[in-house]
């Protein structure tokens, strides 16, 4: 995921993405949401992004041992969602992700954020993974499609060469 922010950003891409146990941690939290998200802000990595400056915010999901990837898109007011396995987003993960903006926002603008005006999108009309263990690497296409501009035309046959794209890219330290 660093690589795509990498080369979002050697694009003029402004995007950021956040470590996959955050929204879980924000969801399963003993402590107050507050807390939690002050705690997700003073990680420097977080801290040092203002969110709502970015075209895309990305947010991977791993729930119940399956990978989706939520994409914020705070200039069109946007939470889009890809499940690989089609499902639909979970609304404690969404009310999770638009608790993280709004603290964002107040951080950023100092006023606080009109939630009614953000949609929450489920893709339909995206690959479909045919087996038990590729959702990892269709959130991983996702979010490289998505973040640099690229049609979403792969499915389950392409799973084989991007992982061993991958295993390049990561290899080389950088996208291919």
């Amino acid at each position: 995921m660093d690589m795509i922010i990498k080369e979002a950003a050697n694009r003029g891409i402004k995007a950021h993405c956040f470590n996959s146990l955050i929204i879980e941690k924000l969801r399963t939290t003993e402590k107050s949401s507050l807390a939690c998200i002050d705690e997700i802000f003073k990680n420097k990595r977080n801290r040092d992004h203002r969110l709502f400056q970015c075209q895309f915010v990305l947010c991977p999901i791993n729930k119940d041992a399956h990978w989706t990837l939520l994409v914020v898109k705070p200039q069109t007011n946007a939470i889009e969602h890809y499940d690989s396995l089609g499902g639909d987003p979970q609304s404690d993960v969404i009310s999770s992700v638009l608790e993280l903006l709004c603290y964002a926002h107040v951080a950023e603008f100092n006023v606080p954020l009109d939630v009614n005006n953000w949609v929450s999108v489920k893709f339909k009309n995206i690959p479909l993974q045919g087996n038990s263990h590729d959702c990892g690497v269709f959130l991983c296409m996702f979010a490289k499609y998505v973040t640099l501009g690229k049609t979403i035309d792969f499915n389950q046959g392409d799973m084989a060469f991007f992982r061993s794209q991958m295993i390049r890219e990561i290899a080389s330290g950088s996208l291919i």
